[in-house]
């Protein structure tokens, strides 16, 4: 290609420089219209041209003129008019071999155009699919990773997912009915005290752990017989925690203490009602877990304070809480929970029982 290009521009150097003799006017106005025709690029005007002035006596000045157009055409590398308007020349004169040796040029550089143009082309396309693919691979990650969140002043913003806007995470609630039914095996006692309590839970999240606390607070008094077992029965609970967000962000390991105060009364009907009992607590739960729009908390602690009371064995205790949501507001979201507890005492004697249900209502701070 480079060497055609040399020599169509001698060739124009040597037309240019053998062109001094003076034209008749009407060969100017022919050279006019040629030009016309390849401002145009129209094959028609330029075949239209040289057919009208085959037999003059200067059109192999015209067609001439028309062929170094074709070559300037060559130079521009506008092959395919290039080749429309030789073909147009060597249709008006089959012996013109110089022409047809153009074509021949031109044909294979065009073909070489074209070949470069397509495999431009390909490695545009390729270049685009593999964007497009890259684009899709990190729409598919941010999906999976991020999410779209309402900011406090209302734009949004990406965070990760389960990554929370406020590191903390509270919940209060208010046991309006805190029903204690109590049985003892060693006499066969059973009453059901009425009380109230209050449960706050605390976590605090960081990017492997969460730290926090449970803290329980209730008194009862009964319900079934006041007049013969006014006995009193207090819950006092503060239990830390900790989960790994490596294995699972809401199973939790607490320790903590708990303390079970009795405050008697004389005329109690059962004097073998255990009394009060202060413990380490020590055990596993699971806190806040998603069921849809609500959430349950579980959990079981050992009471390895028992060995310090003579009469009894063993102690533990047991929680449940189902929290449903009611009202949400923008940073705050009412809840209705239904809880069930129990502690348990194995004594020497036969075993006790404080099996509690709990209807509260309650709040907890909003996490977007």
């Amino acid at each position: 290609m480079k060497r055609l290009k040399r020599l169509l521009v001698a060739s124009i150097m040597l037309l240019c420089a053998g062109h001094v003799f003076a034209l008749e006017d009407y060969v100017s106005d022919v050279y006019h219209e040629i030009d016309t025709a390849f401002q145009q690029k129209s094959e028609t005007g330029l075949n239209v041209v040289l057919q009208e002035n085959q037999g003059d006596k200067y059109y192999y000045l015209m067609e001439n003129y028309a062929t170094k157009k074709v070559r300037r055409l060559i130079i521009t590398n506008d092959y395919e008019f290039a080749m429309n308007a030789i073909l147009v020349i060597i249709d008006n004169n089959l012996d013109n071999t110089d022409a047809v040796e153009m074509y021949a040029l031109i044909s294979e550089a065009f073909e070489e155009q074209r070949a470069a143009e397509k495999q431009a082309l390909l490695e545009e396309e390729r270049l685009q699919a593999k964007l497009a693919a890259s684009k899709e691979e990190q729409r598919s990650t941010v999906e999976k990773s991020y999410e779209t969140v309402n900011a406090a002043d209302g734009q949004k913003v990406f965070q990760k997912k389960d990554q929370k806007m406020s590191s903390n995470i509270w919940q209060f609630r208010f046991g309006i009915v805190d029903g204690d039914l109590v049985t003892n095996q060693s006499d066969k006692f059973m009453d059901f005290k009425y009380g109230i309590s209050a449960a706050f839970d605390f976590e605090h999240q960081k990017e492997s752990v969460n730290l926090g606390f449970d803290a329980y607070s209730a008194f009862h008094l009964s319900f079934a017989r006041p007049e013969l077992d006014n006995t009193m029965l207090l819950n006092l609970e503060l239990m830390p925690k900790i989960s790994f967000n490596g294995f699972w962000d809401r199973f939790f390991v607490r320790a903590g203490f708990v303390a079970l105060p009795v405050v008697r009364n004389t005329n109690a009907v059962s004097a073998d009602l255990f009394g009060t009992f202060i413990t380490p607590a020590v055990g596993i739960g699971i806190g806040n877990a998603a069921i849809g729009s609500a959430q349950f908390s579980l959990n079981a602690d050992y009471y390895p304070g028992h060995f310090f009371y003579k009469d009894l064995n063993a102690a533990m205790g047991f929680g449940a809480n189902i929290c449903i949501p009611y009202a949400e507001m923008d940073r705050l979201k009412l809840t209705f929970n239904f809880g069930l507890k129990d502690y348990l005492f194995i004594k020497n004697n036969g075993i006790e029982n404080r099996a509690k249900i709990i209807i509260a209502i309650g709040a907890e701070n909003v996490i977007r």
